[in-house]
């Protein structure tokens, strides 16, 4: 069937066709008993009525819907546009709209019409006031269409990027929210200009940024307006499926510069309202968590300059830190994607990333629980960026609060954690980064070369690879599929080794005159893998290099350190 907007491309050639449908429809109606200034179907005639208003929704009076169960045909009549009539003067006691429209675009209902007679109800219950404006102070909840409404808007974008299996006047049915798609435009900036009060401190280019990513953010913010109210478990469980159909969205796009601020604003906003900390079979379930959280990263990861607060960067760390051993999040790389998005975050010298560092002692947790070789990154990108900024590097961060962060460094327990964190790279790889090794560990001795908190360092270093004899490293273990091990003999080699060769650089640096870069020769756990390499050796020589693959964590408690 051809729609009415076809029809209207016609011009002056589509009178002739307006006179033959006006004389059908006349023909298929007399009038009302009750309404005399109404029309009413003749019975045995709804469905050419039904057919007629569908090709070209116009009449010269209002319609009354008979007493037949024909959804179908009640949506033809109210998706009429009566000529020479304002819109609202509609006859009282007679079914209007903007009633029709939002007691049928629920997503449990199972109601559905071509995508074609949607767009005209949504047209016609515009005019009769169906999208004004809503104020929050006032909102009641009791009503469920903006609800509904918005539930429809976060579902269609992710159909939409998927792309339409036919065109607009396509003769598949279908329920609104699977509708809504094919005429996106038509209801996006209705639901902006009737939600954009939900919307507090909007970024100052909100008016640039595409209608569609505005659309978007209003209805999230409106649903998490309606999450934080009292709302039943039915209104709780229609908002979050939509926030997790949001999330998923989110998660697959590639935002520009200018949009990304607006999204992790979105992102902010539902991990301070919905974050479930403690790793549990509740937090498995729970999508609308786990995906915003990986949705999250993945921004900040791409678009580190679009954190410019602390709210959503503390949750995510408060989620780190409470399930840190869990083998759940082991086992699920949480903690190397995490710690990506932190260390991204600090080479790109974000304020609130070295902010929540300092908050949250991330140094001190890194060292005093149980070791991951993903949090060497962060504390090398910490040091690296913490120096660029202080030697005028383009940064956020004044240089007094810079001294705080080199104070906290300095901190005699908290430099002897830096040293053995950034010496602890990879368990089983090699050859071993030495150039990585010599560069954090040179950049940390510039801060201030001459501060006692070295000479404790020093010695403690010492005595982590002298007098313990691997008595120490006999004792920690490695993550390993959910599985905590000891150390192989080799494994605890290569641990001593890039601790005997930090003391190497400190002394080298202290002396001044010793070359402790890249030059010396490979540690003798180095020596051991090519020689065992070129013999063809068995799979246990190269399973500490599969370790890497296998995502092992190396567990190192310092004695005397709760754990």
């Amino acid at each position: 069937m051809a729609s009415n907007k076809l029809l209207l491309n016609l011009g002056p050639n589509i009178l002739p066709i307006i006179d033959m449908h006006k004389r059908l429809l006349k023909c298929c109606l007399r009038v009302d008993e009750e309404l005399l200034d109404c029309d009413q179907p003749i019975p045995g005639m709804e469905l050419k009525v039904e057919r007629l208003l569908r090709l070209f929704p116009y009449h010269s009076r209002y319609i009354v819907a008979p007493d037949v169960a024909s959804l179908e045909l009640n949506a033809a009549i109210q998706s009429i546009e009566v000529a020479g009539l304002r819109a609202g003067g509609r006859p009282a006691g007679l079914l209007d709209p903007v009633t029709f429209l939002r007691d049928n675009i629920q997503s449990n209902r199972a109601f559905k019409l071509l995508p074609l007679c949607w767009s005209q109800l949504v047209r016609v219950a515009r005019d009769e006031g169906a999208f004004r404006p809503l104020d929050p102070e006032d909102d009641g909840r009791s009503n469920m269409f903006p609800l509904h409404l918005c539930s429809s808007v976060l579902c269609s974008y992710d159909a939409s990027q998927k792309g339409l299996k036919q065109d607009f006047g396509c003769p598949l049915i279908l329920t609104f929210s699977e509708a809504l798609p094919y005429f996106p435009g038509k209801v996006y900036h209705l639901v902006l200009e009737m939600l954009s009060r939900f919307v507090k401190d909007p970024p100052s280019d909100w008016t640039s940024l595409p209608t569609s990513l505005r659309t978007f953010v209003v209805a999230v913010e409106f649903l998490l307006h309606r999450l934080a109210l009292d709302e039943t478990d039915s209104s709780r469980g229609i908002i979050h499926l939509s926030l997790t159909a949001a999330v998923e969205w989110i998660y697959d796009q590639t935002f520009s510069l200018q949009e990304s601020p607006a999204v992790v604003k979105v992102l902010e906003d539902i991990l301070t309202t919905e974050l479930i900390l403690e790793c549990s079979e509740e937090l498995r379930q729970n999508k609308l968590t786990y995906g915003t959280i990986r949705a999250y990263r993945r921004c900040m990861t791409i678009s580190p300059s679009a954190c410019s607060s602390v709210r959503g960067l503390q949750s995510i760390l408060d989620f780190m830190t409470t399930n840190w051993v869990h083998p759940w999040f082991s086992d699920e790389r949480q903690a190397d994607d995490t710690c990506l998005m932190l260390a991204n975050l600090l080479a790109n010298h974000v304020f609130a990333a070295y902010a929540v560092f300092l908050v949250n002692r991330c140094l001190e947790f890194f060292g005093n629980h149980l070791f991951d070789v993903a949090s060497t990154p962060v504390i090398s990108q910490y040091i690296a960026g913490i120096s660029a900024m202080l030697h005028g590097s383009e940064g956020g961060i004044d240089t007094a609060t810079l001294q705080q962060h080199i104070d906290h460094l300095h901190e005699p327990h908290h430099l002897f954690l830096a040293c053995t964190i950034l010496a602890s790279r990879t368990p089983g790889d090699v050859p071993t980064d030495r150039h990585a090794i010599y560069t954090d560990i040179t950049t940390l001795l510039r801060f201030r070369p001459q501060d006692t908190a070295w000479d404790q360092c020093h010695t403690k270093l010492r005595d982590l690879v002298g007098k313990d004899d691997a008595g120490f490293f006999a004792q920690q273990c490695l993550w390993q599929i959910g599985v905590l091990r000891e150390m192989t003999v080799q494994e605890i080699q290569v641990a001593q080794d890039r601790i005997k060769y930090v003391v190497e650089v400190v002394d080298g640096f202290f002396d001044r005159g010793v070359d402790i870069s890249v030059s010396r020769q490979p540690f003798p756990c180095q020596r051991w893998f090519f020689l065992q390499l070129l013999i063809q050796v068995t799979y246990k020589s190269i399973r500490p290099l599969i370790g890497r693959v296998l995502g092992w964590r190396f567990s190192r408690k310092p004695p005397g350190l709760a754990r």
